[in-house]
């Protein structure tokens, strides 16, 4: 995906979280494509962590505990999550924002996190804002 097409996701993902309803369906189709061994959502925009915050409230209804959790570089010090090592997938990669980078994968490893789990399939905002 080139940078416009990224750019223009971007915007998509910012504009469904706006919504409630969109948020909400969002962030159903977001738990549809994480696999279930995943114990962590971890986003590094604003967008992503929202996202990721609401498909693990409602994950519970579903009997199943899933943390979201904010890579940032301003709080490099941020606390591990309990029950290292722990499985993970990037929100961003998802949505079909690119890649993890290379960052953040460092930031869950330096915290217990082992290496992403891939989403079971992309998901397409268009599809559910």
């Amino acid at each position: 995906m080139d940078v416009a097409a990224r750019v223009a996701r971007a915007q998509e993902l910012r504009q469904a979280v706006r919504r409630p309803s969109a948020l909400v369906a969002c962030a159903r189709e977001l738990l549809d494509a994480t696999p279930r061994r995943c114990h962590h959502l971890v986003a590094f925009c604003t967008e992503g962590y929202a996202l990721g915050a609401a498909a693990s409230a409602l994950a519970v209804a579903d009997g199943w505990e899933i943390a979201a959790l904010r890579a940032s570089h301003l709080a490099p010090l941020a606390p591990a999550p309990d029950g290292a090592p722990w499985q993970w997938m990037s929100v961003e990669e998802a949505f079909g924002l690119g890649p993890v980078r290379f960052w953040v994968a460092r930031w869950a490893e330096l915290r217990g996190g082992e290496k992403p789990l891939a989403p079971s399939r992309k998901l397409a905002l268009a599809d559910v804002a």
